[in-house]
């Protein structure tokens, strides 16, 4: 696709942002494929939050130039059984920068529901969790929102 856009419209780089539940976290193949393999030679993609632990959302300061998987949230998703970062923003870091982001809850204030779905069930206790969806939460993802800057 982009190489039918740089074609067609005679151009050398069309911005790329591109976004999902990818059902894979930071330290997979899919991840390191994204960032390294997906695209041609003009596009760089990076996820719009291997910034995120370096990110002061009160004062939007970038506090340090480091980046990568590590600094990827601890979660986009938080369940009975897991807690895990599965979802993410792609850009292309050749055409956009990162302005903000989104943050993300609290695993504690995810999992701040008062019902004990597992009461009266034989569920080892490690599985005893409350998650997402709950009655604050309407879905197994938290939203993650970038505000990017076209260079």
């Amino acid at each position: 696709m982009i190489d039918l856009v740089t074609e067609k419209y005679h151009i050398d780089a069309v911005p790329v942002i591109l976004g999902g539940d990818f059902n894979n976290g930071p330290n997979s193949e899919i991840y390191h494929y994204m960032q390294e393999e997906f695209g041609n030679d003009n596009v760089s993609l990076r996820s719009a939050f291997d910034i995120y632990k370096q990110f002061n959302n009160e004062s939007r300061i970038i506090q340090s130039q480091d980046y990568g998987p590590e600094y990827e949230p601890g979660h986009t998703t938080v369940t009975s059984r897991r807690c895990w970062t599965i979802d993410y923003i792609w850009y292309d870091s050749n055409t956009t920068t990162v302005k903000s982001l989104l943050k993300i809850p609290e695993e504690e204030e995810l999992r701040n529901e008062n019902i004990n779905w597992y009461e009266g069930k034989d569920i080892q206790e490690d599985l005893q969790k409350t998650g997402i969806p709950n009655s604050v939460w309407g879905s197994d993802h938290v939203p993650i929102v970038a505000i990017f800057e076209l260079k």
